[in-house]
């Protein structure tokens, strides 16, 4: 069984057996004579009509496989409140039950043949995070792009990997008063994980002031902090090192921290 065709599996594994959980076609591409989906999973329980949308991305770069894997344990724990898992202890499930009411997460995989090549770009040698609100962009982010316009997301969290960095990262650009990464940092170091702020990452960050977007909003998290919207946009790079555990629970307690603290400082709409 190939990677991509292992991914498959499990993904539509999970929206067969974890509750609220979806997960759509949004379509195809091919690469030698193989068809790859690119694929969306939506969690929402239906407990709330007012949540705090948030849009998730994993798997952008084929070689990072550490988002993958992190995304899947997220979800397991998230939704199946008897899960446990090897890398940190759960929020209580009262906790997580919290957070399913006050959220409705899409979360989108649109490199599906990098995954499979082992690579970071797509078939044709193409950067998918490069292409976000450019023309002639590869297919699988037009078809991203596309569903991504029927939704107004308040946040954006993009997961990637960096094995340059040596630890830990987290970008942040944010219309808010308060920094969740700045909270999300204040976890990790409890957690004695290695970890270092960017308060830029190509866009002026400037806290509780005005936001200015580069002269080209290219990537996932541009697109949707830039040109739709978004009040919080963050980017977790996990450090790439040979401790696959510590990469994962750094992502993890990140997603969750994350979570709580926009709970606590985005109101419900």
């Amino acid at each position: 069984m190939s990677r991509y065709d292992e991914l498959n599996y499990r993904l539509h594994e999970m929206s067969e057996t974890l509750p609220h959980l979806r997960l759509k076609i949004l379509g195809s591409v091919v690469h030698k004579n193989k068809h790859y989906d690119v694929l969306r999973l939506h969690v929402d329980n239906q407990s709330n009509t007012k949540k705090i949308k948030l849009c998730m991305a994993f798997g952008t770069h084929g070689n990072e496989d550490l988002t993958f894997q992190s995304t899947v344990e997220f979800l397991k724990s998230l939704l199946n409140f008897s899960y446990t898992n090897p890398f940190f202890e759960l929020p209580h499930r009262e906790e997580r039950q919290k957070l399913l009411n006050h959220f409705s997460i899409t979360i989108y995989f649109f490199n599906p043949i990098g995954f499979d090549l082992n690579e970071r770009t797509n078939g044709r040698r193409r950067d998918q995070n490069r292409w976000f609100g450019k023309t002639h962009a590869p297919h699988e982010v037009q078809l991203v792009v596309r569903d991504m316009e029927k939704h107004h997301f308040d946040v954006c969290i993009d997961l990637h990997g960096d094995k340059a960095a040596g630890q830990f990262m987290i970008y942040e650009r944010t219309r808010l008063d308060t920094s969740i990464a700045e909270q999300i940092i204040e976890t990790e170091k409890r957690q004695k994980v290695s970890i270092v702020k960017d308060g830029n990452h190509n866009g002026e960050y400037v806290k509780g002031g005005v936001i200015s977007a580069p002269p080209f909003a290219h990537t996932f998290d541009d697109y949707l902090f830039f040109t739709k919207g978004a009040k919080v946009a963050l980017v977790f790079e996990y450090a790439g090192k040979d401790d696959v555990v510590e990469d994962i629970k750094s992502i993890l307690i990140a997603l969750y921290s994350a979570l709580k603290a926009l709970a606590k400082d985005i109101p419900l709409k």
